[in-house]
């Protein structure tokens, strides 16, 4: 388990007290990463948080002026701290807040800008304030090359149109503890559209502590509280959530942590086993062409593991941890058909559930009907054939077999009918394919159906 808590304030005085505690909590607590704030202190808390920040491996500084200190903090004070400080990893938060206007809109607007050219020439990415200037804030990032650095909107609050403006342009999106006081029905549309890749979680401690610490002293080990909201909207666990945006905070904040890939890893309550990353189809949607993370996984394998390290991987995991094992990855594990073998029968005869996620093409690559090999050791199938017709699946799922592909994985599924216990076919959402008759040809088939949500893996 490992969390980031990508925005935070251990520099201000409401830690004076016991800020190694606070800091030793949180580390207990798997918070892998803090990235604590350099600006709402003027430059006395700017020297602060990066003498937190160098006193700590896994905390980090960024430096800047926010908007209610536009009117008073010399912007010159602020430039020699851009020096090549490994330690120094964003502007901001900088912005513009013309709700509370503590600093005259003018000089907002104006220091903010200046905070945008500093990330430019120092290619750092910016976290923003935002309140009530929406708007302006768009206009100016939008008149500048700061999106392609990284941009992070704090303690997102915007609507649904700001929102995609935002995902568009390639920003990102943070939520603190205060999400946790809203009607979820209010929130949860926003959170479900937020690509896996762009969401991220913070605390702005000591403000903003989540339900049921509100209206006491934040601090960042209570970030897993709002780990575990935003996960149960978006059907995930908080360890799913606190993995993935501990994976953006890397990304964003372009941290020195290497992220392994994953042979064994586990969403929700299933243990997938990355066998391979070859794949027999070259699926027009398929998520490698963007990323090869999965829910905060890296799934691009450096080579291919072995049965004893997947084995020994699987092992290292609590029995009651999980409930099923799934061959799948970020390739058509059946092309390791005999590995598939091998750590099938292991598991079987430890009591585990095992299912494969196929293309169900395989016959055609092994040249033989492979499904007797799978009887007894694989519990529950599950075939991508994503399209009710072959002129379709030619056109979203490419393949050397051309447009004999789709019969093809059409057979395999009957025939998985007589050798595995449950078998599904699934395909993804695209406009152009039907519920209905994909529903209509599972029947056909003898199998189940289940729809995926296009763009959302794992």
């Amino acid at each position: 388990m490992k969390i980031a808590d990508s925005h935070a304030h251990l520099n201000f005085p409401d830690y004076e007290r016991d800020r190694k505690d606070v800091i030793k909590r949180a580390k207990e607590g798997k918070v892998r990463i803090i990235i604590n704030i350099g600006s709402g202190e003027g430059v006395e808390g700017i020297k602060k948080s990066l003498e937190i920040a160098r006193s700590y491996d896994f905390i980090y500084s960024t430096v800047g002026i926010h908007p209610h200190e536009a009117g008073s903090v010399d912007f010159q004070e602020i430039l020699p701290f851009f020096s090549d400080d490994k330690k120094i990893v964003a502007v901001g938060e900088c912005g513009l807040d013309f709700y509370k206007n503590y600093s005259p809109k003018e000089k907002q607007i104006e220091v903010f800008k200046r905070q945008i050219e500093i990330a430019v020439n120092k290619g750092l990415p910016v976290v923003i304030h935002s309140r009530n200037a929406m708007d302006e804030i768009m206009k100016i990032l939008n008149a500048s090359d700061v999106w392609k650095n990284g941009v992070l909107f704090h303690c997102f609050s915007g609507d649904e149109g700001v929102l995609k403006e935002i995902l568009e342009m390639g920003g990102y999106i943070s939520f603190a503890g205060n999400i946790t006081y809203r009607n979820p029905d209010e929130i949860r549309n926003l959170i479900q559209k937020i690509p896996d890749e762009r969401i991220l979680l913070e605390t702005d401690c000591p403000f903003l502590s989540p339900v049921p610490y509100r209206g006491k002293r934040n601090e960042p080990l209570y970030i897993w509280m709002t780990a575990d909201f935003v996960a149960k909207i978006r059907g995930l666990t908080a360890e799913d959530m606190g993995r993935i945006s501990f994976v953006n905070t890397v990304k964003v904040f372009n941290l020195p942590v290497e992220i392994e890939p994953s042979i064994v890893y586990k969403i929700r309550r299933s243990l997938y086993i990355n066998l391979t990353n070859e794949c027999t189809l070259s699926c027009t949607f398929c998520g490698k062409r963007r990323s090869y993370f999965v829910k905060g996984h890296n799934l691009k394998l450096e080579r291919e593991p072995s049965v004893q390290e997947v084995l020994g991987e699987i092992n290292s995991h609590k029995r009651d941890s999980f409930d099923e094992v799934v061959f799948c990855g970020y390739g058509e594990p059946l092309l390791r058909l005999d590995k598939v073998k091998e750590i099938a029968r292991a598991l079987k005869s430890m009591g585990i559930k095992t299912r494969i996620d196929t293309d169900g093409l395989v016959n055609l690559v092994h040249k033989r009907n492979i499904l007797p090999e799978l009887s007894g050791i694989i519990d529950c199938i599950s075939v991508s054939l994503n399209a009710p017709d072959e002129e379709t699946y030619a056109k979203i799922c490419p393949s050397p077999y051309g447009k004999e592909a789709w019969k093809h994985a059409c057979e395999f599924v009957k025939e998985c009918t007589k050798y595995i216990p449950e078998v599904i076919i699934t395909a993804v959402s695209l406009p152009s394919i039907s519920y209905e008759d994909m529903d209509k040809l599972a029947k056909n088939l003898g199998a189940k159906f289940r729809m995926r949500e296009y763009n959302e893996i794992g």
